[in-house]
């Protein structure tokens, strides 16, 4: 059984490049359960700090493997604070439809683009997923993840109806520096959280059932992509 996350977040390593010019933990700000673009303007938040950030050894930033990262947070959330997402097992199926979620900004809008106001979801069509990189590609006309949306979730629902972290959101192709009337589909990649299980229970206590240590998933053929 899948233990819910009480006191950790995964993030893409943006994390590690903001680390690494030096910008103190203690400037890091998490805010629980908000769909508003500036939680700290909102009536209600509810907020946490960063205890500790691990991100990933081997991280690439030339061909963005091993994109992930976690961060600690200084306690834990309550049940009434914020809906948990629940951990992916490492077979879990991956649906020809999967849904990211972020503050990105909107690439229909005019030059320079501008964020959305509130948390935005959009359907994004499964294309494959790469085994050796360990990430998931998807490629739907006029949909992506855009600029600010990394490190958001990629979700599926499963037969409980419940939403499961499937993928964390690290970089799009063509930029969305690219005009939308000039790019009919875009590819959209993520981190494929499966890939991944090993080394956040190692890291962070959180495991799947029989989890043992390791960062890889044993390559396999899904119904909805292909694994390279």
């Amino acid at each position: 059984k899948t233990r819910y996350w009480e006191r950790y977040c995964a993030l893409h390593t943006e994390a590690k490049h903001d680390m690494y010019w030096g910008i103190p933990l203690a400037r890091f700000k998490i805010y629980i359960g908000t769909i508003c673009t500036h939680p700290e303007l909102c009536t209600e938040q509810t907020l946490r700090k960063a205890k500790d950030i691990t991100y990933h050894e081997k991280y690439d930033p030339c061909t963005r493997e091993n994109d992930i990262a976690v961060i600690e947070l200084n306690e834990n959330v309550r049940r009434e604070e914020g809906t948990p997402v629940c951990m992916p097992e490492p077979y879990e199926p991956l649906d020809p439809t999967l849904t990211a979620i972020g503050f990105g900004t909107d690439p229909a809008s005019p030059r320079p683009p501008t964020l959305f106001n509130y948390l935005q979801a959009v359907d994004l069509s499964l294309k494959e997923v790469s085994y050796a990189r360990k990430m998931i590609r998807t490629k739907t006309p006029r949909r992506s993840v855009c600029t600010g949306d990394s490190g958001g979730p990629l979700v599926r629902i499963n037969s409980r109806g419940k939403h499961v972290l499937v993928g964390i959101t690290s970089s799009m192709k063509p930029h969305c520096d690219v005009p939308l009337e000039r790019v009919y589909e875009r590819d959209s990649y993520f981190a494929d959280v499966r890939a991944y299980i090993g080394w956040i229970c190692e890291k962070t206590g959180v495991c799947p059932e029989g989890t043992r240590t390791s960062a890889s998933v044993p390559e396999r053929r899904t119904s909805a992509g292909i694994i390279k």
